[in-house]
């Protein structure tokens, strides 16, 4: 039984603290400080940041592929294990990414090295957005 929720599930959220005010244009800093809180984690946020810069540019073709996500660690100087074992996941278990193996030709579903295929995904803002679209419904409700 947990005694709180575990971090690597949860967001920091204060409103009195938000990285900005809602009414003001938000950079992805902003939006990764309330996954990885900079004053807690800030050298996961820097990867987290830094990642989804890289993977701008690419949202357009839809994939990064593992190899490239390997070059842009190693240019980086950022550690494998904080990247593939604490970034990546939470970056997906929230939304923002999604995670997708390639089974090459030949390969059965038993083998363990498949290609990993990054993309962005909307799933984080749309599922805030119904949120709120929610409780505005349930508060006018009672209006």
């Amino acid at each position: 039984m947990f005694r709180s929720i575990p971090s690597k599930e949860s967001l920091w959220f204060n409103y009195k603290k938000l990285p900005k005010r809602p009414d003001q244009r938000w950079e992805i800093e902003d939006v990764i400080q309330l996954v990885f809180p900079k004053e807690f984690l800030p050298k996961q946020h820097e990867i987290a940041v830094e990642l989804i810069k890289f993977m701008l540019p690419y949202h357009k073709e839809g994939v990064v592929y593992g190899n490239q996500i390997e070059s842009f660690r190693k240019e980086k100087g950022f550690s494998n294990a904080t990247l593939r074992n604490l970034v990546i996941p939470k970056l997906v278990r929230i939304g923002l990414l999604t995670r997708e193996r390639v089974n090459p030709t030949g390969q059965t579903h038993k083998d363990k090295r498949h290609r990993m295929k990054l993309k962005l995904s909307h799933k984080f803002d749309m599922s805030l957005q119904r949120i709120g679209l929610q409780l505005e419904t349930i508060i006018k409700t009672y209006e």
